[in-house]
């Protein structure tokens, strides 16, 4: 059995620390270093999974690392995933892939240049409901699809997420790019145009769009709309919930990722909880990653997927800023 070395670049993301759990059950995965800008950050992590701390991005990308994962803010994507291509190592990029276009084809041409994958990191691509959905929409099971209602609604996150100089946005940027992927995926295209709304509604203490809508359209003339609002509060069940309504000319399909939950009422929690059972969409992404570097085999989530789906979101903003649609 081959083992693949694993470090992270950067624990910013609320996601990182998750990822290197599913990692270290992995008997294939051997977790290397961590390093953050801000050690501090890193250093319980480093202690808690036995990795070594790094002082800087190149003494961890010397380690002869086969996986980079790459949790930094999202506007501080550039430099690890560079640095890693420079090391010949393969990439997982946390979303978005980036805020700034310009700085995510200089990611994927060096990628390219130097031969090193890099696959952005889509876990809903892996829920079971998605994929059953896509392979009903491939059969023709409602038609031909005309137009998609779509949420993916969540809690307000706190953090670097409020920060535009480290977000790129508020629920726009961090929202958007999921339904966006998930409906490139579906389409085989990206949009031609997006129109969106958005603005400081339910956290009037915020500098970031917390309540939004986007619609955006492809040339076969599907629409979607989707509400991307951080509009869940903190009694909520789940973080979040994002949901279709796929509309087709024979038919309609819902999907709902969070269908297949647990009920979970306790004396030791404040509020009700959704508990996932069945397989994780988490887990079955890195199972996925880790597979292709073993095998040496392309990653199925590209860096032009991310900066398809990054496209959508940064269209949303400047047509929420301009008050127009935008043409892509």
């Amino acid at each position: 059995m081959k083992q693949i070395r694993v470090g992270m670049a950067g624990l910013a993301h609320i996601h990182g620390e998750g990822y290197l759990q599913f990692l270290r059950q992995d008997p294939r995965v051997q977790l290397t270093g961590i390093w953050d800008e801000r050690p501090e950050r890193a250093e319980g992590t480093a202690k808690k999974f036995g990795m070594q701390l790094c002082k800087t991005l190149k003494e961890l990308t010397d380690q002869g690392l086969d996986l980079l994962l790459v949790c930094a803010e999202n506007t501080k994507h550039l430099t690890p995933v560079l640095a890693g291509a420079q090391a010949g190592t393969a990439v997982l990029c946390e979303k978005p892939i980036g805020t700034d276009l310009r700085e995510i084809d200089e990611m994927i041409r060096v990628c390219e240049e130097k031969g090193v994958k890099l696959m952005t990191a889509f876990p809903n691509r892996y829920a079971p409901d998605i994929l059953r959905a896509k392979e009903l929409l491939e059969r023709g099971g409602i038609g031909e699809l005309r137009a998609v209602k779509a949420t993916n609604k969540g809690k307000m996150p706190g953090g670097f997420f409020v920060e535009p100089e480290l977000s790129g946005g508020g629920s726009l940027m961090d929202h958007v790019v999921h339904v966006a992927d998930l409906m490139n995926w579906f389409m085989g295209q990206a949009p031609q145009w997006v129109c969106a709304f958005g603005g400081t509604v339910l956290h009037p203490e915020l500098v970031v769009d917390d309540v939004s809508m986007v619609h955006f359209g492809y040339a076969n003339g599907v629409t979607v709309t989707l509400d991307s609002s951080w509009s869940r509060n903190e009694k909520f069940p789940s973080d979040r919930n994002l949901t279709l309504e796929l509309m087709g000319t024979q038919g309609t399909l819902w999907v709902d990722i969070v269908t297949d939950h647990s009920r979970v009422l306790s004396d030791r929690a404040d509020r009700e909880l959704y508990l996932d059972f069945g397989p994780n969409k988490v887990k079955r992404m890195l199972e996925d990653a880790v597979n292709c570097v073993c095998e040496d085999r392309p990653f199925p989530v590209t860096g032009e997927d991310g900066k398809r789906a990054s496209m959508v979101a940064l269209a949303a903003i400047a047509s929420a800023r301009e008050g127009q649609p935008v043409i892509l």
